[in-house]
C-alpha cells in the first residue's frame, strides 16, 4: 500500500479512536455515528482492529 493511503488510513483510525480534549463529546459523536450509520461504524471498528493486529504493513 502506498504512503498516501497509509496516511489516510492512520488519520481515519485516529479520528475514530482518539478522544481529543473532550472525551465525553467524542463518545457522544461516536454513538451518533453508530446510531445513524451502523454499517459505517462497524467498518471503522473492523478497520481499527485490522490495523491494530498488524495488517498495516511497515510504517516510516
Amino acid at each position: 500500500m502506498d504512503e498516501r493511503r497509509l496516511k489516510v488510513l492512520d488519520a481515519v483510525v485516529r479520528a475514530w479512536t482518539e478522544n481529543g480534549s473532550n472525551p465525553d463529546y467524542t463518545a457522544r459523536q461516536q454513538e451518533s455515528v453508530r446510531a445513524a450509520m451502523p454499517t459505517l461504524a462497524q467498518a471503522l471498528d473492523e478497520l481499527v482492529m485490522e490495523l491494530k493486529n498488524g495488517h498495516r504493513g511497515s510504517q516510516g
